[in-house]
């Protein structure tokens, strides 16, 4: 594996740059390697999981996901995917975004929509499960991202 700075600061493994300059590391406080594997299993997640289709909304219909609550879990879903998919850019996102964007990602699915807890499981809908588990896994990236801490 070859390993590399650029001229910006930016590390690079065998040529693909991974986002934080150094002096913007030492700003935060934060060690490269932390916030590049964050935000690499950030674009991981939306690359392979969240940008893929099709929405199984087969899997919806017969777990009777229907009508205002199929129409709440797609803008959900969709929204967290929208987040994932600014990837190296969320932790340089400034005020007043970032604290939208912190609103949108702090609460998750169920906790937001608890009759869905029911309805989606790895058995009956597992396609959903399956986007809905990578959704978690990216929400909680993109809330430690957001955090102040990273600024």
């Amino acid at each position: 594996m070859a390993v590399g700075v650029n001229n910006a600061g930016a590390k690079w493994i065998n040529g693909v740059e991974k986002f934080a300059p150094r002096n913007y590391c030492r700003k935060i406080g934060l060690s490269q390697v932390m916030v590049m594997n964050s935000i690499a299993d950030l674009r991981r997640i939306y690359d392979e999981e969240l940008g893929q289709g099709p929405f199984p909304t087969g899997e919806c219909a017969s777990a009777g996901i229907t009508g205002t609550l199929h129409g709440n879990l797609i803008v959900y879903l969709a929204d967290i995917a929208g987040l994932a998919s600014r990837g190296e850019q969320l932790p340089l996102i400034p005020e007043p975004e970032r604290g939208k964007f912190r609103r949108i990602a702090s609460t998750g699915l169920f906790d937001k929509y608890p009759q869905l807890r029911s309805k989606v499981s790895p058995r009956s809908t597992p396609k959903l499960h399956a986007l809905v588990a990578a959704t978690e896994r990216a929400r909680l990236i993109i809330l430690e991202a957001l955090n102040d801490r990273w600024r």
